[in-house]
């Protein structure tokens, strides 16, 4: 018998031994016609699943890529060129690499398979590669570029048959190709990207990104500008890629809150607290190196500066007065922030949601608003004349500047006019009040609070203090009006003391 000189075809053994086996189990096997450019030996088609249900709902069928590697190596392992392998990365469906173990005689028996799926960890290697590749100085041409994929006992086909793999292959779609197909384009996407996967590198001082990390975080401000803007790339936490350049742009951040809490003050230990809702918020600081500790109320925020001896540095009050809230909140600052307190000795208790225990501490705070107590009282007067809810939004700027009106209505209200003075205009056809010792003269006191307004139309009763001058010693309550998220306008005030004065005529 004659030897001849030869050597086996590998590559056209695996792939016709693919061939058979997707014969053998239903399966549609079609050969790419490009000889290991298109990174696929076979494009897989599957039978539609059967159901009972109608044709046009059907499921739609699998289909699938499937490179072959034959070998007559037991290093578990192939170089697979990149080009090749961005292939089945870009392949939207399921991609594979059918590994097959000869031995190693001169007509080679198949002895093993194995099934590689181009998998999450596998398409992060490629793109990772293919990335490393693109930041050199000189890249290669992917096809230049080869990736070890390795393979072991995990991957291997129990049986080396078309039903074996078909079944593997189903068991990597699980969802249906549809949701496989829209999951895999998601994940060609995103991977690299985990730890953010962009650097923002911008011009500007540290004085003013650290005055700006505080007030985005209080609140006060929106953005920042800065200068020679730029925008990099940085997926799998490799060198930057100038995607966008600017000389100037705005940038701004978003502060985290770390826990919600409540924010207790009290003169000593054992007295009666006044809360507020508040949030810890931590504010890095580019200048010292630390974050500051911010709790975050409504009306105010203090800044906790570095605890050294269980106690903190540089404690900090900010205002933010400009912002709507509750009257009951507005009346529990007026409470705490007052001239008796500045410079004072209190406590505070920080009670954390996250924490079992309240971190309680001393601290003096200067500051130089006024003693409100007096607003406070005639607030929770006004509150109890005209059922007013204590959640009724208002800005503390409002209920400051209303100080004045707040008072005369309250007193109004408690039949007490004295100091309101009022002129009779010097006319003709008022000549008659320079013989009047008494009058009786028709006034209404209108407060704003919020989008709602509360009064009294009342009846003075003043004694004679000059010609045409009178001072009020009594006011008689002829209606209280609440306008409900309304401010009313002088027309209808005017309407409701017409009103007013004939139904006292009428009782009369």
């Amino acid at each position: 018998m004659s030897d001849f000189d030869y050597d086996v075809n590998l590559g056209k053994l695996g792939e016709e031994e693919l061939s058979r086996w997707c014969t053998s189990s239903g399966l549609v096997a079609n050969r790419s016609l490009e000889e290991d450019t298109m990174g696929w030996d076979h494009l897989i088609e599957f039978p539609y699943i059967k159901s009972d249900g109608p044709q046009d709902k059907q499921e739609k069928p699998i289909e699938c890529k499937i490179q072959v590697k034959s070998t007559q190596r037991t290093d578990k392992g192939v170089n697979i060129k990149l080009s090749a392998l961005k292939r089945l990365v870009d392949y939207t469906s399921p991609a594979f690499i059918l590994f097959y173990e000869y031995d190693g005689l001169a007509s080679p028996v198949l002895e093993h398979s194995y099934l590689i799926h181009v998998d999450k960890k596998l398409i992060t290697r490629i793109l990772k590669k293919i990335r490393q590749n693109y930041l050199l100085k000189t890249p290669k041409k992917l096809n230049k570029i080869e990736l070890k994929v390795s393979y072991s006992q995990k991957h291997k086909l129990p049986e080396n048959t078309g039903e074996e793999l078909r079944g593997k292959i189903v068991s990597f779609v699980p969802d249906g190709i549809a949701k496989y197909q829209q999951d895999k384009h998601e994940l060609t996407e995103t991977v690299g990207y985990e730890d953010g996967g962009y650097q923002f590198h911008f011009k500007t001082s540290g004085n003013e990104l650290e005055d700006y990390f505080m007030n985005k975080a209080l609140g006060i401000v929106t953005s920042l500008d800065v200068k020679d803007a730029i925008m990099q790339d940085t997926r799998f936490s490799l060198d930057g890629i100038n995607i966008s350049e600017s000389d100037v742009a705005k940038i701004e951040v978003f502060p985290e809150t770390h826990d919600k809490c409540k924010l207790r003050f009290k003169t000593n230990h054992y007295s009666t607290s006044i809360s507020f809702d508040a949030e810890l918020v931590k504010v890095p600081s580019v200048l010292n190196g630390y974050n500051r500790l911010l709790f975050k109320a409504n009306l105010f925020s203090i800044e906790l500066g570095k605890m050294t001896n269980n106690s903190f540095e540089g404690i900090k009050l900010h205002e933010t007065l400009d912002k709507k809230v509750s009257i009951e909140e507005c009346i529990r600052f007026f409470k705490v922030f007052n001239s008796k307190n500045s410079g004072k000795c209190l406590f505070l208790e920080i009670d954390l949601e996250k924490k079992d225990r309240p971190l309680i501490f001393q601290f003096t705070m200067k500051h130089d608003y006024f003693d409100y107590s007096d607003l406070v009282l005639d607030l929770r007067f006004l509150q109890s004349s005209f059922d007013i809810d204590s959640s009724l939004q208002v800005h503390i700027g409002q209920l400051v500047q209303e100080k004045v009106r707040i008072e005369a209505l309250c007193r109004l209200l408690q039949n007490d006019a004295n100091g309101l003075d009022f002129r009779v205009p010097d006319t003709p056809e008022n000549v008659m009040y320079k013989e009047l010792e008494e009058v009786k003269h028709r006034f209404t006191s209108i407060v704003v609070l919020g989008d709602s307004a509360f009064g009294a139309i009342t009846l003075l009763h003043a004694r004679k203090a000059e010609d045409f001058v009178y001072k009020a010693y009594n006011s008689e309550i002829l209606e209280t009006l609440t306008f409900n998220d309304q401010i009313p306008t002088k027309e209808l005030v005017a309407d409701l003391e017409q009103q007013a004065i004939s139904r006292l005529s009428d009782d009369s």
